[in-house]
């Protein structure tokens, strides 16, 4: 099962990737430092969604401080050949994007149950893929910031690729009170589906149209579809239609087996089927993007010394940080496992690592020695950005 190490590859430097978000006043700080950073050490850099510096700013800010960080970045690094890619969902819309709000004044684009209810997902209404006019405004939200870039970005990860469940009372947000059931057949949710897949397919599209070397790229390779008994619908589905394809639970979340007191603490037969994957999207020459963490981390996801921390499970016997500089120290003992895992089962030249808490952004290796002891450095975390197997 385990692939090892790909033979053809310069394993001076393993391929990193990073998803990369700026929030608040504090996350603009030391600008230069950040950024310089992650241009320094990863391939590929996904902006996230809800970039802002103040909150009077986040309702419309992210397409305009997209293009404010491509720009500084390029300006910081000209001769890097890191790929900047934009943030959007497939699943959903967020309240921090120019094209949402404009788009909340469109009702007849929304998604509406066969009575005419909108269906609200994330407390705000989405698209309609099946209506042309929808599924346009959808691929150039993502589309027109990588356009006005003018080059500077190489294309789109979207999050949340998925076959949408609608029928079965799947979502509870019609009727006049906004909680009953949202009626769709089986029929309507597969059309939906379709429509929604081939609008990704346009976007990939429209992209390699702009510049042969844009990607587009989505995060939807897990284990809760193959937990079910639905097997790998996502990878299957979305195979022919993109680039490249997110693994962003490596043994965590649902691959986490949170009753064990003993190794390995994780599914192993959910391991094995994320490899199996990763092989059919290496012969397939698709972009895998694998994100590792320090322990078989899950949920609760809490705050802890300023950084978004999911939990061990309790029998773990790593004990589980409690502040900032405990959550460093983790980071670092925990390491060598999701490593080891990653360039014996994962490697190829064309698999891209990261290694994380949670976002990159509040991560310590990207902060300086100086920054307020809420998100501050104590150890050189940065060493593990340049590794060999032999580490």
């Amino acid at each position: 099962m385990l692939v090892g190490l790909s033979l053809g590859q310069d394993w001076s430097h393993v391929p990193l990737w990073a998803d990369f978000g700026l929030y608040g006043p504090l996350g603009w700080q030391n600008l230069d430092y950040r950024l310089g950073f992650i241009m320094d050490h990863y391939d590929i850099i996904s902006l996230e969604k809800c970039l802002f510096e103040t909150a009077n700013e986040r309702p419309t800010a992210t397409e305009g401080k997209f293009q404010k960080l491509t720009s500084q970045m390029r300006s910081l690094r000209p001769e890097s050949k890191s790929k900047i890619l934009f943030y959007w969902a497939t699943d959903r819309v967020f309240a921090c994007y120019q094209s949402v709000a404009d788009f909340q004044n469109m009702p007849d684009m929304w998604l509406r149950d066969v009575e005419g209810y909108p269906v609200l997902i994330n407390d705000l209404p989405f698209f309609d893929f099946r209506i042309k006019e929808s599924a346009d405004l959808w691929i150039n939200g993502a589309l027109g910031p990588v356009k006005d870039s003018q080059g500077m970005s190489q294309g789109v990860f979207l999050d949340g690729l998925s076959l949408m469940s609608l029928a079965d009372c799947h979502i509870k947000t019609c009727g006049e009170d906004k909680k009953s059931c949202c009626i769709f057949s089986k029929d309507e949710e597969e059309d939906y589906n379709g429509a929604r897949g081939a609008a990704v397919l346009s976007l990939r599209n429209q992209l390699h149209e702009i510049d042969p070397e844009n990607v587009l790229y989505g995060n939807g390779i897990f284990n809760y579809d193959f937990y079910a008994g639905l097997g790998n619908r996502v990878l299957e589905f979305y195979l022919d239609k993109i680039d490249g394809l997110c693994m962003e639970h490596l043994m965590a979340f649902e691959d986490v087996d949170r009753k064990a007191v003993e190794e390995p603490y994780i599914k192993l037969i959910g391991l094995e089927n994320l490899i199996q994957q990763r092989n059919i999207l290496v012969q397939s020459n698709i972009t895998l993007l694998v994100r590792g963490y320090p322990g078989p981390l899950g949920a609760p996801i809490n705050i802890i010394g300023g950084l978004s921390s999911p939990h061990l499970p309790p029998g773990h016997p790593y004990p589980q940080p409690e502040d900032n500089l405990q959550i460093q120290q983790a980071m670092k003992d925990l390491l060598p496992f999701p490593l080891a895992v990653f360039l014996c089962a994962f490697a190829d030249p064309n698999v891209y690592f990261t290694y994380s808490m949670w976002l990159i952004h509040h991560s310590p290796a990207c902060l300086p020695r100086d920054y307020p002891a809420v998100a501050r450095v104590q150890t050189k975390h940065y060493v593990y950005l340049h590794l060999t197997p032999k580490v």
